[in-house]
């Protein structure tokens, strides 16, 4: 991650999934903020090739940095625990095999 942990001051996550809805939560607590910072920091990527999935869900995370700029990453699921990062900032586009739509589920505030 191009910042620390320290520097975020909350996450906002959202989730679109079709058909056509769309959800949003702020996460504020230090320990779930830690907790995203540390999956992305230690995430195992490949650039392997991948179909786009028809219905797929895609959940945004934005890093809200205490410089008041932010940072995102898109995860586009491609099948129950597999998917592909985007870093809009960078233009980057990766595969992996996390399941990291199932985190929308630990942050319910």
């Amino acid at each position: 991650m191009p910042f620390d942990v320290a520097d975020v001051n909350n996450i906002e996550m959202y989730r679109n999934a079709e058909p056509y809805s769309a959800e949003k939560q702020v996460i504020t607590e230090s320990e779930d903020i830690a907790d995203l910072y540390s999956l992305f920091s230690g995430l195992e990527v490949s650039d392997k090739k991948t179909e786009p999935v028809v219905g797929e869900t895609i959940t945004s995370f934005r890093f809200n940095l205490s410089d008041d700029t932010s940072y995102e990453i898109i995860y586009c699921a491609e099948a129950v625990k597999s998917g592909r990062l985007k870093f809009p900032a960078e233009k980057l586009d990766y595969f992996t095999s996390a399941d990291i739509g199932g985190r929308w589920d630990s942050y319910q505030y």
